[in-house]
């Protein structure tokens, strides 16, 4: 059994949840009295539906370190921040050791500079570390909007910092920007740039010849991504529904698992 590259299918249009016609375990997504309409698509042995929706962009996550007053001189007041760049986690060290004078503002501004010093050598991909110029011994950490998470975490407990998230944060999902980016292509429709989609994503065999003439199972994959709107969620209800049907035809499919992502 071998793996293809998945098929996309783009719905810019979604009328209602009625735009899915099924016949004989071919399947058009779309509206049939519109120009949104995909190709006819032969779906048979359907092995599970996945679904996520709706498209949302990016949100960035938003924590807080704070410092106290040192105790003593020479009091290490250290920090790490774990990033995921470029399909690998990196962990950036952020550490200072107080001197006479200091107080938890003080400590919080020498520990920007560092966090700064990070973030423009690319070493960190966070949007701003800040303690309101140097005014607050609270350190504000925001993400970027091209990589909005990142943790954040005290090496001593007794250091004397504490952590606090007050914005989660979540990644983008289903951005037509970034779909345009990546070269995604359309088996219809394309992605459009201003747009959010969520996505169902279909996994399914056919069958083919191989070389010596035995039929072959093929996995296949079908990318269903449907413009965010009123009609979205009913519509992604809806194919989950219908397609489960396929499979209690006569086309000796499994059961359809439809399954949050």
């Amino acid at each position: 059994m071998s793996t293809v590259q998945p098929n996309y299918l783009f719905l810019n249009t979604v009328v209602g949840a009625a735009d899915i016609t099924v016949s004989e375990g071919a399947v058009v997504f779309g509206n049939t009295t519109t120009t949104n309409v995909s190709p006819s698509v032969k779906l048979k042995n359907i092995s599970n539906i996945f679904t996520k929706s709706p498209g949302a962009a990016a949100v960035a996550r938003v924590q807080t370190v704070t410092a106290t007053n040192p105790a003593t001189v020479g009091t290490d007041y250290s920090f790490q921040i774990t990033q995921l760049i470029g399909g690998v986690y990196q962990t950036s060290f952020v550490s200072y050791e107080s001197i006479a004078g200091d107080t938890g503002i003080t400590v919080a501004t020498a520990l920007v500079s560092v966090v700064n010093a990070l973030i423009s050598s690319g070493s960190i991909q966070l949007a701003s570390a800040t303690n309101v110029g140097g005014t607050s011994a609270v350190i504000t950490l925001t993400g970027s909007s091209s990589n909005p998470l990142f943790v954040t975490e005290v090496l001593d407990a007794g250091s004397g910092l504490v952590v606090a998230t007050s914005t989660a944060g979540s990644e983008a999902f289903g951005v037509g920007s970034d779909l345009v980016a990546d070269g995604i292509i359309g088996i219809s429709d394309q992605p459009t740039s201003g747009t959010l989609y969520g996505l169902v994503v279909v996994n399914y065999y056919t069958e083919a010849n191989s070389l010596n003439a035995q039929k072959r199972d093929i996995e296949q994959q079908l990318y269903v991504y449907v413009a965010n709107g009123a009609n979205q969620a009913a519509f992604i209800t809806a194919i989950g529904t219908k397609l489960s049907a396929i499979t209690l035809e006569a086309n000796a499919g499994p059961a359809v698992s439809v399954e949050r992502l």
